[in-house]
């Protein structure tokens, strides 16, 4: 291995590291602050205090998961150090992209969980408070004053409060979309899926990602920490990333080199000639000479 392509090896780690320090570095900023009817059936779901899959577990899911099967599929099929390398790039790059954008649109939203009203632990004496100052109609008050905010919930644990407000989109369902999608492309490319041959058993794997995917998605559904627009709004952000960085990194599943990364950045070092490879078939070509030497 050259010392150029050594250094632009760790420039492309330090970058992926640059994408996802942020999200543990930065405290996460309080959601946006609306109010709310305590009459909103949407959340009033009972607050059960634990969850089924929580954020550390979902977030080795949706890295070691995806990374381990992945491996495995390149060991099977007889791929090298250089794939591994640009999976796990790949991996840490599309999730890292996720939480970013998840994190920040959560605070954005402010969208308020199921289980919202329970996390609130409403202060009837405030509430009647507020009411009785309130000019009524037909013994009721206006429309504008039956929204209060949080100033009436008597839960002193602010944590609970603001993660009860931070519903949209799912970070559970962004996160393992971002990483499951890739890996249902990365498989569906490496065992050539689309080449023509049709193998059914080949197209069951590449898709039995998107099953770990929905089961997640289910947990936090019945766990009532998420509204199904939560979910699918995830998933979107999550697959559309997923779908971004994996063409990214690696050639369409439809390609003749479906089965091997991106590496004319590569090439063009290793070339004794320094001649250009601009052929975007030859831009993944797996019989290059010289890129064995990244094995």
């Amino acid at each position: 291995m050259t010392n150029k392509v050594l250094i632009g090896m760790c420039l492309d780690w330090l970058t992926v590291v640059a994408i996802i320090l942020p999200y543990f570095c930065v405290t996460k900023p309080s959601p946006y602050e609306r109010k709310f009817s305590i009459t909103d059936e949407t959340i009033s779901r009972p607050y059960k205090g634990s969850e089924q899959i929580s954020d550390v577990l979902v977030a080795g899911i949706a890295v070691f998961v995806p990374v381990i099967m992945g491996i495995i599929v390149i060991l099977l099929t007889k791929g090298g150090g250089y794939e591994c390398n640009q999976l796990l790039l790949a991996i840490l790059t599309s999730i890292g992209i996720t939480l970013d954008i998840t994190e920040f649109t959560k605070a954005l939203f402010g969208r308020f969980r199921p289980d919202f009203l329970s996390r609130c632990q409403i202060n009837a004496e405030k509430v009647n408070e507020i009411l009785s100052t309130t000019y009524l109609v037909d013994g009721l008050p206006l429309a504008q004053d039956r929204l209060f905010d949080i100033s009436i919930c008597s839960n002193p644990d602010t944590k609970i409060l603001d993660e009860g407000r931070r519903s949209f989109p799912s970070g559970h369902s962004s996160n393992t979309c971002s990483t499951f999608i890739l890996l249902a492309l990365f498989l569906a490319g490496r065992l050539k899926v689309f080449d023509g041959r049709v193998y059914p058993w080949r197209l069951i794997v590449s898709i039995l990602p998107l099953f770990g995917a929905i089961y997640i998605m289910a947990t936090r559904h019945q766990d009532n920490l998420h509204h199904w627009s939560d979910l699918l709004g995830g998933a979107i952000i999550g697959s559309i990333i997923a779908i971004i960085v994996y063409h990214f990194y690696f050639p369409p599943v439809y390609s003749k080199y479906s089965d091997k990364p991106y590496k004319l950045r590569v090439n063009k070092i290793l070339n004794q000639s320094g001649q250009a490879i601009d052929d975007s078939e030859s831009m993944a070509n797996p019989y290059d000479k010289d890129i064995s030497k990244l094995v």
